[in-house]
C-alpha cells in the first residue's frame, strides 16, 4: 500500500533522523572497533586524539561490549534510509520509468537487507553470521541501486540534486570514506548526507509534479 502525503513527510523525517545519527554515532563505533582485537585504522591516524576527546563514553566497559553497544544505533540510521527510500518510491509513483524504475528494484531489498543485518550483527550474538548472510550483500545491492537511482535523479532533475548527486557518486564516496576513516560507519557519511537532503526534500513535500512538466516542456534547464 502506498504511504499517504502525510505519511511520506514522516518518512522523509525519519530520513534526516536517520542520517544525523549516523554522522553523529560513527566516531563512538569507529573508535570502540579500533579497541577491539580485530581493530585497525585506516591511513588517517585519528584514534588517538579522538579518544582523549571522549574517553568516557568508550571506557565504561570491555572493547567489545562498548563496540556491539553503539552499533545498536546503526539500525536507526539503515532503517531511516530504508523510509526515506519507501517514500521517495511513492512520491515518485507514476512518473519511475526506466533506470530509476530498476534502481528502486534493487536498492530496496539492499537496504531491507541491511536493516536486518544490523539487527541479527548487534542485538543478537552472531556478528559475525549477521554480517556475511545480510549486511555484505546488503551493502552491495544498497550501493548499487543508490547508485543508479541518484543517476536517474539526476538526469530528471526530479529531486534536490546534492541528495541526488550524493546518491550516484556513493560507491567510489563510501569505499574511500571506508578506506581513510578504517570503519564502514564512516564510509557511510555520503549516505547520511544524501537522506538527510532528500528527507528534507519529502519533508517539505517539494511537489515534482510542476518540476517534471516544466522540464519536459523545455522551459526548466539544469
Amino acid at each position: 500500500m502506498r504511504p499517504s502525503q502525510a505519511q511520506q513527510r514522516w518518512m522523509g523525517l525519519a530520513a534526516i533522523v536517520g542520517g544525523v545519527v549516523g554522522i553523529l554515532y560513527f566516531p563512538l563505533h569507529s573508535l570502540a572497533y579500533f579497541a577491539t582485537e580485530d581493530g585497525t585504522e585506516g591511513p588517517i591516524k585519528w584514534s588517538d586524539s579522538g579518544r582523549d576527546l571522549i574517553e568516557p563514553l568508550l571506557d565504561w566497559d570491555s572493547a567489545d561490549t562498548v563496540y556491539r553497544t553503539y552499533g545498536k544505533v546503526y539500525l536507526v540510521v539503515v532503517l531511516g534510509f530504508l523510509l526515506g527510500l519507501v517514500a521517495l518510491r511513492a512520491r515518485r509513483a507514476g512518473r519511475v520509468q526506466g533506470l530509476e524504475r530498476w534502481a528502486v528494484r534493487i536498492a530496496l531489498p539492499g537496504y531491507t537487507l541491511l536493516v536486518v543485518g544490523a539487527v541479527v550483527e548487534y542485538w543478537t550474538p552472531y556478528l559475525d553470521f549477521g554480517f556475511v548472510a545480510f549486511s555484505a550483500p546488503g551493502v552491495l545491492l544498497a550501493l548499487l541501486g543508490s547508485t543508479l537511482l541518484g543517476i536517474a535523479l539526476v538526469r530528471r532533475d526530479a529531486v534536490a540534486r546534492t541528495g541526488a548527486w550524493l546518491l550516484a557518486l556513493s560507491i567510489p564516496l563510501l569505499f574511500a570514506m571506508t578506506a581513510l576513516v578504517g570503519h564502514l560507519s564512516g564510509g557511510l557519511l555520503p549516505l547520511d548526507l544524501a537522506w538527510i537532503v532528500l528527507g528534507w526534500w519529502l519533508w517539505l513535500g517539494t511537489g515534482t509534479e510542476e518540476r517534471e512538466q516544466l522540464a519536459s516542456d523545455g522551459t526548466l534547464t539544469g
